[in-house]
């Protein structure tokens, strides 16, 4: 082993002093942009000369009414999000976990470079889109308590989860959240052959300032995951390194066993995004800036990183666009089967750079965790990728049995083509005997999720009108294939979309044990029907509303606040909530305060009996999106008809 000692921290140039700042750079790094500090940035930068290359749209809304902003970037002229430009595209997104905060910052950066004139050897080639802060929600719940190891900003961070308690680079398969849906959407609309997805790690101790991956998914076409690890990321990484000093990697963490055991990537699984976009026949970049390192280190090294990546776009873009319009077009074609129950590759020996970090303890909170200059050399086997261990045929299409509309509403927000028959049909189709099904017994994300195993079989089927029907040959075919075959290793049946109708072959039942049905032959055109947009299908998973007008009428109004902060006591770990013991909570009315449920309940059925039978809630400082849950819920317990959640 060679030990190296090599400079980590550094900082960024510092922007023209008549220019507008982002927050970190108003307050010396210390603390993070809030939706409103990025929004009042973006509009300083259109009052510029160059303000004109950005044009800012909505694409959505969060589950709070917070509107999701996206912002295109073009010379030569106005454009629109509403179609794919002519260009090379690239879609680029931060702070999809709202506490991981240097890609939002980042990307303010680039914004700013970009209306200074800068980078115009890029906005020749390539079409940009940026969204900011994809997570705005949890970005605003700004506590010193959350990801108390990562090394700043030490004002604190937001939180990892949206307003429906949801993991947003968990939701790819199901779109539950508006936010995924929305991004979705814009997918499909600019259809970007690079998709960006910026992040921050706090795992293994390595000698990396940033680790990366591209898709992971088994059903990725094969020359688009050839591309990527074969060529473009070798060569960004090389670029890093010779034009900038930063070392990347690819995203993993090391054995059990410590460094010499290996270092492994993570998963395969299409719910998240970079995976999915794979699906999509196109490329994507995942950037975990080492969460160790100082706030403005991680912000330097993945500024770096889009650039270097998007350069690389333009290099191939020739290459790119080719192999992105085969990988199209085998698709359509069902030139390639579907494969599931993915594993890691085998291993293959590699060298590992393994740092070491020094604790410090932050008063009250726990301890932060400081990224040391050393580091050494070990040889080590990789696994960065995933094969699978089975395949099959791509069917024509696939018909779903049953009433199931949000599969449908699911599916169509997906971008693929959804129909329904206008009559009853026989046909010939293969189903599904399962023989193998499980369900996890702790849920994740909200749901308790499902395996099935089994052999498909042959057989005639009466398909009732309204049944809803799949094809399998267009651009989107394979992430079709993953969302409904039942040997899917991430699926809709994954998320238990089809309990109620999935059972084990030797269990009784009137229909197939799966309620999806693979397709020898597609019915007539016209025979079928389009399935028409229905966003209400979509169940929301928050027990308040938002506001529809500024004057919407309520019973009375409160706001939560902190009145005893407590001492952390959550366990270790990125999926884990902040606890508190001996944290205390008041509720302020204006008659004054109120301390417990019960006088909370007491407040609640004093108010008038009247037609409007709805409270208006206001979160103080420091109040977690758990505890306005909590407040929601006792006030539905007590017959309120309508929480407001004010923001």
């Amino acid at each position: 082993m060679l030990a190296f000692v090599v400079a980590l921290s550094g900082s960024l140039a510092l922007p023209p002093q008549d220019s507008p700042q982002t927050r970190p750079e108003r307050t010396g790094w210390t603390a993070t942009s809030t939706n409103a500090d990025v929004a009042q940035f973006l509009a300083a930068l259109g009052q510029l000369p160059g303000g004109g290359r950005l044009q800012l749209q909505t694409i959505g809304h969060t589950v709070q009414g917070t509107p999701l902003t996206a912002v295109r970037v073009s010379v030569g002229g106005p454009a629109s999000n509403a179609a794919p430009s002519a260009k090379l595209r690239a879609l680029v997104i931060g702070n999809i976990h709202g506490g991981e905060v240097e890609g939002k910052e980042t990307i303010q950066q680039l914004l700013r470079e970009i209306v200074l004139g800068q980078h115009d050897e890029l906005l020749a080639k390539v079409d940009l889109v940026f969204v900011p802060v994809f997570n705005c929600d949890g970005n605003d719940e700004i506590e010193p308590t959350n990801r108390v190891e990562q090394n700043g900003p030490t004002d604190g961070v937001g939180r990892r989860h949206n307003s429906q308690d949801r993991d947003l680079n968990r939701d790819f398969v199901k779109l539950e959240s508006p936010e995924v849906r929305a991004l979705v959407a814009l997918m499909g609309t600019f259809d970007p052959h690079l998709f960006m997805d910026l992040h921050t790690t706090n795992g293994s101790h390595h000698g990396y300032h940033l680790t990366y991956c591209t898709s992971l998914a088994v059903n990725c076409d094969p020359a688009v995951a050839a591309l990527m690890h074969e060529r473009f990321i070798p060569t960004v990484r090389a670029r890093m390194l010779e034009a900038h000093g930063l070392r990347i990697f690819d995203y993993g963490n090391f054995g059990r066993g410590g460094p010499t055991t290996g270092w492994q990537t993570f998963s395969a699984d299409p719910r998240l995004a970079i995976n999915y976009i794979g699906l999509r026949n196109r490329l994507s970049l995942l950037s975990e800036a080492y969460s160790y390192l100082p706030f403005d280190e991680r912000a330097r090294v993945t500024r770096a990183f889009v650039l270097e990546s998007l350069r690389e776009l333009v290099t191939r873009g020739a290459e790119i666009r080719t192999i992105c319009a085969k990988a199209d077009a085998d698709a359509a074609a069902n030139a390639l089967p579907f494969r599931f129950q993915s594993q890691l590759a085998p291993a293959t020996p590699g060298e590992l750079l393994v740092g070491s970090v020094e604790h410090v303890d932050v008063l009250g909170l726990g301890r932060r965790l400081v990224a040391k200059p050393e580091f050494e050399k070990v040889a080590a086997p990789l696994q960065i990728r995933f094969v699978a261990k089975q395949e099959q045929p791509m069917p024509e299409g696939w018909a779903v049995l049953g009433n199931w509309p949000l599969v449908g509403q699911i599916l169509r927000a997906h971008g693929l083509p959804v129909f329904t028959l206008r009559e009853p049909l026989a046909t010939d189709a293969e189903s599904l005997r399962v023989s193998e099904l499980t369900r996890q017994r702790a849920p994740f994300q909200g749901h308790r999720l499902v395996k099935l195993g089994g052999k498909l079989e042959p057989g005639k089927f009466t398909l009732p009108a309204g049944t809803l029907v799949i094809p399998a040959k267009h651009a989107l075919g394979r992430l079709a294939a993953q969302l409904l075959e039942g040997s899917s290793d991430d699926s809709l049946a994954t998320w238990g979309y089809f309990d109620g109708s999935v059972r084990r072959a030797e269990e009784p039942g009137a229909t197939p044990p799966y309620p999806v049905l693979r397709l020898r032959a597609l019915p007539a055109a016209a025979a079928l029907q389009p399935l028409a947009e229905d966003p209400s299908q979509f169940p929301r998973l928050v027990a308040y509303d938002v506001p529809s007008r500024p004057d919407e009428p309520v019973a009375g109004t409160l706001t939560i606040e902190v009145a005893t902060p407590g001492k952390r006591v959550a366990g270790r770990g990125f999926e884990a909530e902040s606890r508190y013991d001996g944290r205390v909570l008041r509720w302020r009315i204006p008659e004054g305060f109120l301390g417990e449920s019960a006088e909370l309940v007491k407040w609640f059925e004093s108010l008038p009996v009247d037609a409007v039978r709805a409270v208006a809630i206001r979160r103080g400082p420091g109040v977690t999106h758990g505890e306005v849950l909590e407040t929601t819920q006792v006030l539905k317990d007590a017959g309120c008809a309508r929480v407001l959640l004010l923001r």
